[in-house]
């Protein structure tokens, strides 16, 4: 889940809130509240990394994930007068114990479908093939810069302009 400021002053109460926010979350996982998902060495993942005003968090379940948000961030939201962008917030289920049942979680964050790609801080996320994720983001790249070649076309650019754009 991500949380993000929307003006300077909710981003930097948002970059305050960003402390007590890993402490209770470390409590919650701490005191079993929140099911942590165990990394391959068999120790517990941390329950949240964060960066600048990005927070996301880890569980091994959605109930883990909705009992984050409900105990841990959302009050500390409250508190700092941040907020939880829905827009921008996604859930991405790695090994789902079955068909999901819904698009959303009870607190209105959308579900990943399997195989979806999810862009997190600028790195590639997928449950599906990395060879078809890597695909489709080229795919999507071409087209985003010849959607860029067509608009400055119909422009008539000095020189010196053309070489500003390239």
């Amino acid at each position: 889940t991500r949380r993000s400021g929307g003006s300077t002053a909710a981003r930097a109460s948002s970059r305050s809130a960003a402390q007590p926010l890993a402490a209770r979350l470390r409590q919650l996982q701490s005191s079993g509240t929140v099911d942590a998902v165990t990394l391959p060495d068999g120790s517990r993942a941390p329950p949240s990394h964060q960066h600048a005003d990005d927070t996301t968090i880890h569980t091994h379940t959605l109930d883990g994930g909705e009992a984050a948000i409900s105990h841990a961030l959302s009050p500390i939201c409250a508190a700092s007068a941040s907020h939880l962008n829905l827009s921008k917030s996604k859930a991405l289920i790695l090994n789902p114990p079955s068909p999901l049942q819904s698009q959303r979680t009870a607190s209105g964050i959308e579900i990943v479908a399997p195989g979806a790609l999810v862009r997190h801080l600028g790195i590639l996320l997928t449950t599906g093939s990395r060879a078809d994720a890597a695909e489709r983001l080229w795919q999507a790249r071409v087209t985003a810069v010849a959607a860029s070649v067509a608009l400055w076309r119909g422009i008539d650019l000095t020189l010196l302009g053309r070489f500003y754009v390239a």
